[in-house]
């Protein structure tokens, strides 16, 4: 999958991602964007952004979603992943 089809697969019009960081201030190496209406968060790997923004489109996918417990209660985690082929014939 293109970004533009995990797009539709998550019903998202724009991923607005942000850096995520621990409570040093330091990179988790992951991406997110939170939707409060929905209580989603999306979730993407530093790696796939990265190759997104220097245009190599990597293929990706959508994980199942996760149900996790949040300090507000329970919300919905959806994981963006780029697949890589060990041989490409």
């Amino acid at each position: 999958m293109n970004i533009e089809e995990v797009k539709v697969e998550l019903g998202i019009g724009q991923l607005s991602l942000n850096e995520d960081l621990n409570e040093q201030g330091e990179s988790t190496g992951w991406y997110s964007q939170w939707f409060n209406d929905d209580r989603v968060r999306v979730i993407m790997p530093a790696d796939a952004v990265n190759a997104q923004i220097a245009g190599e489109n990597p293929n990706l996918g959508v994980k199942a979603p996760e149900v996790k417990q949040g300090k507000l209660g329970p919300y919905t985690l959806k994981t963006i992943v780029a697949y890589t082929a060990d041989v490409v014939l």
